[in-house]
């Protein structure tokens, strides 16, 4: 990236979609900074040829979906240019359909000559493991499966405590376990639940792991887990025409 010409450095931000606006473990992005104006007097130095010259270095990449794009017109309002675009499932199919009919979209959306390029955040097929918990385990070993719950998300996620206020300004408290220790799913024998005898039940003797896939962050526009498309206006057209 900072060998095209016209760039200057670029700053990466891991494990965040600035476009969906989610945090996850497969997503990334860099701001890109260009150099001075006055010392990109070549034509390959200008905006549109640096945009549409990382987007052709990018669409090579096989691991994964990258494409450039502006920033917002107006700074703080939106997270990049052009318009976004939200196709809602209103049916309640499943993760396939609206997949399907994302793409259609997408695919109607190229031909139009107010549109220069379509792209979209969703992505039907992120690896995940489903933690199973065995309640008939969890019943024999006299463990309150509300517990076992609430023990999963504070040492693999995150669970929240209070508030309090400092510093003129108020704080949240949050349990969560060590990064190290909550790396890897297997890790969840080190974690226990206290059942009515008041004995430690590790997590492990009470789940099982699943690997699967499923749909990407949905975006919180709607309740209908819709997909988020973001689209760039063309040459000669306005985001504001109808």
């Amino acid at each position: 990236m900072e060998k095209t010409p016209g760039v200057e450095y670029a700053t990466s931000v891991i494990g965040f979609s600035m476009l969906s606006g989610v945090t996850n473990t497969y997503s990334g992005f860099f701001f890109v900074t260009l150099k001075p104006w006055h010392e990109r007097k070549k034509p390959e130095e200008k905006y549109e040829a640096i945009m549409a010259s990382l987007n052709r270095e990018l669409r090579q990449l096989p691991q994964g979906i990258a494409f450039a794009f502006s920033p917002p017109a107006i700074p703080g309002i939106g997270t990049a240019g052009g318009v976004t675009f939200i196709l809602e499932d209103r049916v309640g199919k499943d993760i396939k359909f609206l997949w399907e009919n994302t793409q259609k979209f997408l695919a109607a959306a190229q031909k139009r000559p107010e549109l220069s390029r379509v792209t979209t955040t969703f992505v039907p097929t992120v690896p995940q493991i489903f933690v199973k918990v065995d309640r008939d385990k969890v019943l024999k070993q006299g463990v309150d499966i509300s517990e076992v719950y609430r023990v999963l998300q504070a040492f693999m996620g995150g669970y929240f405590v209070n508030y309090f206020n400092r510093f003129g300004r108020q704080w949240q408290v949050y349990v969560q376990a060590e990064g190290e220790y909550r790396a890897a799913a297997e890790q969840l024998g080190q974690f226990y639940v206290r059942n009515k005898n008041g004995d430690s039940v590790p997590l492990s003797a009470l789940t099982s792991l699943e690997q699967r896939s499923g749909r990407s962050s949905p975006c919180a526009t709607t309740s209908t887990a819709p997909s988020r498309s973001n689209a760039v206006t063309g040459p000669g057209y306005s985001s504001t025409q109808e």
